[in-house]
């Protein structure tokens, strides 16, 4: 059984930066506390935990004497306020990509522009960027989630409201939802507007691990795609792969591959998400060697 891999997949650099700054604290003897999962991989958290550090929910939950993480997705400058008031310890390990996008977020306020993000209002990553924003800005995955986060929050809609609007995009977006995303906008909202200012803020790595999986899944009897039930970008890219028509499983680790997956196949495709550890992804590639020899 011969083993394909996809051209781009794995730990994004914003992810494997994080990840090193928070070892580097821990094993100086520092109690570490990460404000939320450091990345959405189960056996990352796990080994971080190993080294003493523990994730919380919020700077509330922090001691004294502890050192706070923001983690790759970020936080709104609240969380720094915070941090500042209480005199506690901040490590920022925000994704670099993440942090233009919110303080593109910020300049574009700051110029008069309505803001809209074009992302998952609940994630992380999306709260923090809207923080940067100030008040009025919403998000949403479409148009009409962005017009039901309005309404929660009591907010006019930024494209009717505003005259001037700046478009920024959750850096791991799949590339349909925000052409998509887009496209409905300038149909409700181009007329009204003076100028629309769509700011690709996309994260490239991400971006081509989506093209670079169903380019694997077109050459393969089967693609195994490995990384964290809850890490978005890599739901997507088994998505991505199964839409292709080629039978997808989407697995953390190693010891979840069923043989019978395999009986009769020749090729087998391995991607990964950009929260997934390169140890996970060969010891799944190992996994594989074997039963391909059963």
């Amino acid at each position: 059984m011969e083993i394909i891999l996809a051209k781009e997949m794995g730990f994004c650099r914003g992810v494997r930066r994080a990840l090193d700054m928070v070892q580097q604290a821990a094993q100086s003897g520092q109690q570490v506390r990460t404000l939320g999962d450091l990345v959405h991989n189960p056996q990352v958290v796990e080994r971080l935990q190993s080294l003493g550090v523990q994730v919380v929910r919020d700077l509330e939950e922090v001691q004294a004497g502890q050192l706070a993480v923001v983690t790759a997705h970020g936080a709104p400058p609240a969380v720094f306020e915070q941090a500042q008031a209480r005199d506690i310890a901040l490590l920022d390990a925000t994704c670099p990509l993440v942090e233009q996008v919110q303080k593109l977020a910020r300049e574009m306020a700051q110029a008069g522009y309505g803001i809209v993000v074009c992302g998952d209002p609940g994630h992380v990553e999306v709260r923090g960027i809207l923080g940067y924003a100030g008040t009025g800005a919403v998000a949403g995955r479409t148009l009409a989630e962005a017009r039901s986060c309005a309404q929660q929050q009591e907010l006019p809609l930024p494209w009717i409201e505003q005259r001037r609007l700046a478009l920024l995009f959750q850096t791991t977006q799949r590339e349909q939802v925000y052409r998509a995303f887009v496209s409905e906008l300038v149909d409700e909202a181009l007329a009204q507007l003076r100028e629309l200012r769509v700011l690709n803020t996309v994260c490239a790595a991400v971006s081509q691990r989506e093209p670079a999986a169903r380019e694997l899944a077109q050459r393969v009897d089967v693609v195994v795609v490995v990384g964290g039930k809850h890490s978005a970008n890599t739901r997507h890219l088994a998505e991505s792969c199964s839409a292709v028509g080629v039978p997808t499983y989407h697995i953390e680790q190693a010891e979840e591959l069923e043989a019978e997956w395999f009986t009769g196949v020749q090729q087998v495709g391995v991607t990964a998400g950009t929260s997934t550890p390169d140890e996970t992804v060969e010891a799944v590639i190992e996994r594989l060697r074997v039963l391909g020899r059963i």
